[in-house]
């Protein structure tokens, strides 16, 4: 995956931090996993992003996905309550693309390589050909 830099990012202090990285899904193949569809696909959906949060060794405590609109061919958001914080997935088939948010807080643990599985995983899934992963913002959890 191609690593673009976007503003600017604090080094590591060694402090506990939470870290924001985004990353944006484009040419992505699998345009039925990228729409509401029915009731019953989108709740297909959100087991299989779930499975991918899991999969990455995150702690998966609940997670949920909202439609825009009732139109089968539009796009939809899931939201996943962590232990190491949250990720957010916002689809949109119309332009073959899926735009992805993890905020993860290293506290005990450096989670940067769930993070980078996670994506592998999401690439995966929804088939993008041309996956874009920003810096990550380091942001420290006291001055």
């Amino acid at each position: 995956m191609k690593t673009k830099k976007h503003g600017t990012s604090a080094e590591f202090t060694g402090m506990p931090e939470s870290i924001i990285r985004p990353a944006a899904f484009y040419s992505c193949k699998r345009a039925d996993r990228l729409e509401v569809g029915t009731g019953e696909h989108l709740a297909e959906m959100r087991t299989a992003i779930d499975d991918l949060v899991r999969a990455a060794g995150l702690t998966l405590f609940g997670s949920s996905v909202e439609r825009y609109s009732d139109e089968a061919k539009h796009g939809y958001t899931y939201l996943a309550w962590i232990g190491e914080s949250a990720i957010d997935v916002h689809t949109w088939p119309e332009y073959g693309s899926a735009i992805v948010n993890t905020h993860l807080c290293n506290i005990t643990h450096v989670n940067d390589a769930k993070v980078t599985k996670f994506f592998a995983g999401v690439q995966k899934f929804f088939k993008s050909k041309k996956p874009v992963v920003a810096e990550p913002a380091h942001l420290a959890l006291k001055g």
